[in-house]
């Protein structure tokens, strides 16, 4: 465990480990919440590191470290909780002072970031620790209130009942905020409620974002906020403090310090689910949240009924696609309106409940994290064996080589057969992973997260397919030696891929493109169901940087070049049959009469310059196949490239990031290809 951060939700307890896996337990994707709460007795009282309160061990001392990721606990430790509302700098505020580099993810925008009660250590000074606890806002666009709500009871009820008191707690509120909105008057309401009148006087109040907005128009606003009794003006009658944060750490290192003398504090809301024992429904929040979702549900139950007379109306009146239209509608109201219903069924729970759904929650996530880990072991167990196996093949060709028997040699081939160059179909290079893709054979190793993507993906493994997917499935490593149905593969940055392939006669593709949007949406607008596309089949596809890329199928060519190539006076898309991407957005390129260009930067120049002169000169006048029949440029090292020309003959150097013996048997495989 990361001793500087720690989530509250996420973590088991390391004093008296749980079994993993019971005997005889359903399969854990079979196992629901419900079932798995089940499992956990009532009488233990093991919650995510806290110490068991029952039976023998109810005297036992509560685990001091817990609360404090892990270190020792120290009468001058200063407990602060960060509160407001989503997008109010709660996470930006703690990021700048949480110590040893602890990664606090910030929010941008509307989305909150902060989805579990997590605690952040900034030592003060020498002999004083403080903790910074960050919790969503009540407003969060991920997770309902009555969630948020039951997150915060729970980490302030076992924190209280473990002798852990907040010293004080900053809410912090936009003063960019023209207006006090009902997401804020909300969330502003269920923390006074939290908090109860005698711990306000240990609240400050912060404004933030002041470098968003002018002096003068600030302070009317702040004003407001302080006199306006439903906003601010009743807590600071009750000993709040009203403050500025200037976002900047010298800023945050003063508010945390008015925090560090004062009498540590009791929330209502600890009082009355651990000292009173109530049920969340029956605190001040739990009734003040349930009110509010008891109003919204009746108005989504009255406008369901009205869209439901609207409806009957129509179909009296006949308008059948008026009332497809207010059928949806209310479908749509029905459904929010039983979405509130079932939150608030779960403000109906006790302290006891909540804790047991936690375990069960931290029991179902070290569940999936065990399965993950074990499919991981055997991933790297299978592909140490599969590289052994390769290298003892290989060692055993040379060794015969050697010995004068080279019949069996891939490299070189006594009969290579037909040449099939004319159905030679991609070549990608990327890092160390590469895909030469051929009518006979392929060789791959994929990127990890390549193989993750493929292996998630549900597509059929019909006949038809011939496992082209299923490899991927079923060893997550490569399709190395397979060819099948696969005619084109590309693969580009941050992960990117494209796979065209043939299925039962269906065109067929597969793609995740984040950095090249217009690939994607030509291929989207073209995707028909069962995976099925009118693209075409791909003649040439390369992926480069910058979101650079062309595909030259047999209906049409789309592309995002770099400026400096369709600026050339040859350039026109209805001439260009083929263009190869590189790192620096280098290129290829190759016209439909066989004419070739290039602007390699100085780059793909190792192996004596044997590229550039064999795209300038091909093999030689008295051997036919002048053409490129594909081309790889690695995306990210300048001395590693492949290419096939038309006869079969090759040009490569591996630099380092792949294979060249790999290569070099892809080719004899494919086209004949012969290495003397």
């Amino acid at each position: 465990m990361d001793p500087k951060r720690h989530s509250f939700r996420n973590t088991m307890p390391s004093s008296r480990p749980q079994p993993l896996v019971r005997a005889m337990t359903p399969p854990l994707e079979k196992r629901s919440m419900n079932e798995l709460v089940a499992e956990i007795p009532m009488s233990s009282g093991v919650v995510m590191g806290m110490p068991s309160r029952s039976g023998a061990e109810a005297e036992a001392p509560p685990d001091e470290t817990f609360f404090r990721n892990g270190l020792e606990a120290r009468q001058t430790d200063v407990f602060i909780a960060v509160m407001g509302v989503t997008g109010s700098g709660k996470s930006t505020f703690i990021s700048m002072l949480a110590n040893d580099g602890a990664t606090v993810k910030v929010g941008h925008g509307l989305q909150g970031c902060t989805q579990s009660v997590t605690s952040y250590l900034y030592k003060y000074s020498r002999d004083v620790n403080v903790y910074l606890i960050d919790t969503p806002g009540f407003d969060d666009t991920n997770r309902d209130d009555a969630d948020i709500l039951r997150d915060i009871a729970f980490w302030l009820s076992e924190s209280l009942k473990s002798d852990v008191k907040l010293s004080g707690i900053l809410y912090l509120h936009r003063i960019t905020d023209p207006r006090m909105a009902g997401s804020a008057k909300r969330n502003l309401l269920m923390f006074k409620k939290l908090c109860g009148n005698e711990a306000l006087k240990n609240v400050i109040l912060v404004t933030t974002m002041w470098e968003k907005v002018n002096r003068t128009e600030g302070g009317e606003r702040e004003k407001e906020l302080m006199e306006t009794e439903d906003f601010w003006g009743f807590m600071v009658k009750n000993g709040s403090r009203v403050e500025r944060h200037y976002n900047s750490r010298t800023s945050a290192k003063a508010l945390v310090s008015k925090f560090i003398k004062e009498k540590k504090i009791e929330l209502t809301i600890q009082d009355e689910m651990v000292t009173k024992g109530r049920h969340l429904d029956q605190t001040d929040a739990g009734m003040t949240l349930d009110g509010e979702l008891a109003k919204e549900r009746e108005k989504w139950e009255q406008r369901a009924a009205q869209q439901k007379a609207d409806m009957e109306e129509a179909l009296r009146l006949r308008d059948e696609q008026l009332a497809q239209v207010l059928r949806e509608e209310r479908e749509k109201s029905e459904a929010k309106a039983k979405k509130l219903h079932e939150e608030r069924e779960l403000l109906k729970v006790n302290l006891d409940g909540l804790r047991r759904e936690a375990e069960a929650r931290t029991r179902l996530m070290l569940e999936k994290q065990q399965a993950k880990l074990k499919e991981e072991n055997d991933q790297r167990t299978l592909e140490m064996l599969q590289d052994q196996q390769y290298q003892i093949r290989r060692q055993a060709e040379q060794i015969m080589a050697l010995q004068g028997d080279r019949s069996i040699v891939p490299r070189v081939r006594s009969h290579p057969g037909q040449n099939r160059i004319q159905e030679c179909r991609s070549l990608t290079l990327i890092d160390d992973a590469y895909f030469f893709c051929g009518p006979n054979h392929c060789a791959s190793t994929l990127p990890p997260k390549v193989k993750m993507q493929l292996g998630n993906r549900q597509l059929d493994d019909t006949p038809g397919n011939k496992g082209v997917f299923g490899a991927i499935r079923k060893t997550a490593q490569s399709l190395t030696g397979y060819s099948g149905g696969i005619k084109a593969f590309a693969l580009g940055t941050s992960d990117s891929f494209y796979i065209h392939y043939h299925q039962d006669g269906h065109c067929k593709d597969v793609s995740f493109l984040p950095d090249y949007p217009g690939l994607a949406d030509f291929l989207k607008k073209h995707k028909k169901s069962g995976g099925k596309t009118e693209s075409g089949c791909p003649r040439y596809v390369s992926l480069g940087i910058n979101g650079h890329y062309f595909l030259n199928t047999k209906s049409r060519t789309i592309w995002d070049l770099p400026k400096d190539l369709i600026e050339q006076p040859w350039w026109s898309s209805n001439r260009a049959k083929a263009v190869w991407l590189g790192m620096e957005d280098t290129w290829v390129a190759q016209l439909v009469n066989g004419e070739k260009f290039h602007h390699l930067k100085g780059l793909y120049c190792s192996n004596s310059g044997k590229l550039e002169e064999k795209i300038n000169t091909g093999f030689g006048r008295k051997r036919p196949g002048q053409r490129i029949k594909a081309m790889a440029l690695n995306l990210t090292n300048p001395e590693s490239f492949a290419a096939v020309w038309g006869d079969g003959g090759i040009v490569y150097n591996a630099g380092g990031r792949f294979d060249g013996f790999v290569f070099e048997e892809f080719a004899t495989k494919n086209f004949g290809t012969s290495f003397n």
